[in-house]
């Protein structure tokens, strides 16, 4: 199968093994995440019900997306790791065998051949709404967390994933925070659609087109349209 016949994951996952055998680590993970997940989420139940329900998360290894799905089946709400990492540029999971919940944790992990577990967040150049998410496992080489090669080698590989991959990897669709006809409809009114050819383009009433331009003046506080599609441009959603 040639480069242009394989799918974003394959793609993604070549690319995601070829930066572990650089930085010397047995498996990574990669996604783009919201940054503050304070301004989309009411609450930490939400924010989990959508981090079960998400795709496009990315792997290095069948093992280690197999390793991740038992994980986000059953840990993921009582993982304290993961609401802490999300506050650290750099973070090594920690469990302590006494607690129930680590010790479910611990036993998914070490049954997949792992043992340590560090994430790492590094800022988005497209948006600061935006934040790429790597976690790496068993790396000898990232215990010098000031390591600047390090940082380097997983921002390039973020920054090529947006320029290649775009709206295919957006967290906020992934994270269902925009829908598709949502997005459809900013991409109709950036091609300088009327109301009215946006409506028979998506086949929805009028009203409904406006029920999802407000919904999205909401979410990215915009005030008015020029703003709302100044913000679609920047989160990269047309």
């Amino acid at each position: 199968m040639s480069g242009g016949e394989l799918g974003v994951s394959e793609l993604i996952r070549q690319r995601l093994t070829k930066l572990c055998r650089e930085v010397g680590a047995a498996d990574m993970a990669y996604c783009i995440d919201v940054r503050c997940h304070s301004d989309f989420f009411a609450s930490q139940s939400k924010l989990h019900r959508r981090w079960q329900q998400r795709k496009q998360v990315f792997f290095s290894s069948v093992n280690l997306s197999q390793c991740f799905d038992s994980w986000r089946s059953n840990c993921l709400a009582s993982d304290r790791n993961f609401n802490r990492s999300h506050h650290h540029s750099v973070y090594d999971w920690h469990y302590s065998p006494e607690s129930p919940d680590s010790a479910r944790a611990i036993n998914i992990i070490h049954n997949h051949g792992y043992s340590r577990v560090s994430s790492f967040s590094v800022p988005c150049p497209f948006s600061g709404r935006y934040v790429a998410r790597f976690v790496i496992i068993d790396d000898p080489i990232c215990r010098d967390r000031d390591n600047p090669l390090l940082f380097s080698a997983l921002e390039h590989f973020h920054i090529q994933s947006v320029l290649d991959f775009g709206e295919s990897i957006n967290p906020l669709l992934d994270l269902h925070l925009v829908s598709p006809m949502a997005q459809q409809v900013l991409k109709l009114f950036s091609l300088g659609c009327s109301r009215l050819e946006v409506s028979e383009g998506c086949n929805i009433t009028e009203r409904g087109v406006d029920y999802h331009v407000d919904a999205l003046k909401r979410l990215f506080g915009a005030a008015n349209m020029p703003e709302l599609m100044y913000q679609a441009c920047t989160q990269r959603l047309i």
